[in-house]
This record gives C-alpha cells, structure tokens and sequence, in this order.
C-alpha cells in the first residue's frame, strides 16, 4: 500500500507542477505577439460581466453584475446594474461617474491615480498594451489550454494597491475572458466577460450621457452607498457592515470597482481602522477615520445615516437588492 501511494504521488506531483506554467521568453513573445494583434484588431466591444470580490475581513462574497462597451481608441462604459447602480464612463480624457446619490466629472490628465486606473481597466478589456508596458512586469503562463497574463506593478503608486492582476485569455487568444485583481491587503477581485460581440456599431450617447439612476426604494441591509463631501470635494464608495448577535463590527469601504481603502472593526465600543490602503495609510488619517467611525458605527442602521464633523460629511444610503 505504501508503495503504491509512493508510485501515485510521483505520477500526480508533476502533473500537479505543470498545471500553471511559465512560458519561455520566445513562447511568451510569440503570444504577446497574437495578443497586441488582436487587440489592435479590435474596433468595439460590449459584453455583459459579473464580478465577485473575496474580503478578508468578511466571510461572505460580494457579487454584482452589469454590462460594458468599449470604443477604440479610449471609450470605455462600465455599467453595474445590480445590486446597486453606478456607472463609469471614460470618454478621452474625461472621467463621469453617476451614482443614485451623486454625480462626479474628473480630468483623467490631472489626476495621476485616475489615469492609472483608466489606463488599467482599457488595458484589461483588450489585452492591449502587455508587451511594451511601463507600469508593470508582464509575465505569460500556460493553464491547460488557457493562457493569461500576470502583471506585476513596477510604480509605487500601483505597487500601494494591487500585489498582481492576472488577465486570462480564451483559447484563440482573441479576447479577455477573465480578469483578477489581487489586492495588497489580500482581498481579489474576479471579473468575467460574458456574451462578448466585437466590432459592432456602438450609439455615441453611451460615452456622452448618463441616464438618471433612481434612488433606492429597496432597502438591502449592511450594504451602503457612501458619499463623503470634503470641503468641496465630493467622493463615492461602497460600505459593507457585517453585524454578529454580540454586536461586535466588521466592515469595508471602497471604490465601486472594488479596490478597498480600509477595513474597519468594532468591538465592546471600541472602533479600529485597519488594512488601510498605501496612500491613506498616515497616523493623522487613520486617527481622523477611527473618530468619525466612532460615531458613525452606533448608528448606522437599515435606513443609512449621515454624520457632519468640520469640513467633512459622510451620507450612507442603503443598496438595492
């Protein structure tokens, strides 16, 4: 008997080894190759997605859904339809998001972070732009008979928010099927590409204008829409609060894609931030956080709240189903 566990275990390491392998550096040319060509190839494209992000904080999963159009050269529309309603639109250098609480227009080329991230999510949905990047180490692997890429920050600005992003492939290598985000903090993001079309003619307003987005009727308990006004600068996010029967606090806050800027934990009255994110990660930031958090814990209820303190307002409304 152990003998012949001894003769499985050799078959099976190997076999165990070589399910993720690298490329060589002439294999991973050649696919980069196919990839930048069929991303150069590509005019348009729309797709339905589901993403799913694992928090360490938290037990459960977070899962919405919604639907994407991208228009060469930088048109991008990323729509989430459920459970809460948001909308990214990035048309050149303008950036407009538009939530049931607030509306927000940016200049991408004044705000390094944004242009970051813009830069990111374009070159996620083609594959684009992997073989000559300036922002991260790209490296191809083979997984059966899928490829993907795993690109690893080189700026210290990504470096701060994602260890690696994965970008996998269908077997052609004609398009991104899925897409992982991993977090410093150690929270993933997954996105997948559904019912993809390419190349299809594409109605301008989608890059143009937002639809309004009723406010919510539908009360989903322990997920939050966030707007924090600071001074005159407005930002939005996503709060989830996890409650146990003892009372005891545990939660997130983050961008609507996903990219978490803190934890937060709250135990016999006592509130602590945590897992913060490198740019917000100062002394005077954490401590201003935990004050605010202090007092808005104890009451944040099913019907959200709000709390004033200085030149800093925080609005929680609750989440559609």
């Amino acid at each position: 008997m152990k003998r012949l566990l001894t003769i499985l275990l050799c078959i099976m390491l190997p076999l165990g080894l070589q399910a993720q392998a690298r490329l060589s550096a002439q294999e991973q040319e050649k696919i980069l190759d196919r990839i930048e060509s069929s991303a150069s190839a590509t005019v348009s494209m729309q797709c339905e997605f589901t993403q799913t992000k694992t928090m360490k904080m938290l037990k459960g999963e977070m899962q919405s859904r919604g639907v994407m159009y991208f228009s060469k050269p930088d048109r991008l529309r990323w729509q989430y339809n459920s459970p809460y309603k948001y909308i990214f639109i990035l048309n050149g250098g303008k950036v407009k998001m538009e939530s049931a609480s607030s509306s927000q227009s940016i200049d991408v080329k004044q705000n390094k972070m944004f242009r970051q991230i813009a830069d990111i999510m374009l070159g996620s949905i083609t594959g684009g732009g992997l073989k000559n990047s300036s922002d991260f180490a790209v490296e191809i692997f083979r997984d059966g008979d899928s490829h993907f890429a795993r690109l690893t920050p080189k700026k210290k600005e990504i470096k701060q928010i994602y260890e690696s992003i994965e970008i996998w492939f269908n077997p052609s290598l004609t398009m991104v099927s899925i897409v992982k985000m991993k977090e410093k903090t150690g929270d993933e993001t997954i996105v997948k590409l559904l019912n993809v079309k390419t190349d299809g003619s594409l109605d301008d307003k989608l890059f143009q204008a937002v639809d309004a987005i009723p406010a919510s009727d539908t009360l989903v308990r322990s997920e939050y829409s966030v707007l924090m006004k600071i001074g005159k600068r407005e930002l939005t996010g996503i709060c989830i609060v996890e409650t146990g029967e003892d009372g005891d606090v545990a939660g997130t806050l983050m961008n609507e894609f996903g990219v978490k800027a803190f934890d937060f934990t709250r135990k016999d009255g006592k509130t602590r931030i945590v897992n913060v994110m490198g740019p917000l990660d100062r002394w005077f930031i954490r401590k201003r956080l935990r004050k605010d958090f202090d007092r808005i814990l104890p009451v944040l209820g099913p019907d959200g709240c709000s709390y004033s303190r200085s030149f800093t307002t925080y609005v929680f409304t609750p989440l559609e189903n």
